[in-house]
């Protein structure tokens, strides 16, 4: 990772540095006051790349466990909204029915949808491409299958 402050390298580091670092590495003396919006990480290998990536993810939306949490929460809004429409389907046997059994979610995922298209709410695997996150899946879930299959 190359480290630039006020546009000029001031260092290099192999993986991600902290900021402190950064910092110890754009000061010229003790005196120095350092200003971190204008230090400039450049990554030199596709690992640094991603690596830059989780840590800014993490800087600016939460850590791993709140992540997970807020994934946690969305798969269980989507399963208890998957079981309820599951069930009223099932059930309905009129037009009307189905549109009944659709009703408790739909105020909910048309003001999400609405929001995706206005471009309030962006979604990851839009801008990194629906092939590349089900090749993503796809990878991952064979991997793990694999592994449960021959423990």
């Amino acid at each position: 990772m190359i480290i630039y402050y006020q546009d000029q390298q001031v260092g290099q580091f192999y993986g991600v540095p902290n900021m402190s670092l950064c910092v110890a590495m754009a000061s010229r003396s003790d005196e120095d006051v350092i200003d971190v919006n204008q230090i400039h990480l450049d990554p030199e290998t596709d690992q640094e790349t991603l690596d830059l990536v989780r840590l800014r993810i993490d800087e600016s939306t939460g850590d791993v466990q709140s992540l997970l949490g807020t994934t946690s929460d969305g798969v269980q809004l989507l399963l208890h909204a998957f079981a309820q429409l599951t069930v009223g389907l099932h059930q309905a046997s009129s037009l009307a029915q189905v549109r009944e059994a659709a009703e408790p979610f739909n105020e909910l995922a048309t003001q999400f949808l609405a929001n995706v298209d206005s471009g309030e709410v962006r979604l990851p695997y839009i801008d990194k491409g629906r092939e590349s996150v089900m090749a993503e899946i796809e990878q991952r879930a064979t991997k793990v299958a694999d592994i449960l299959a021959n423990p």
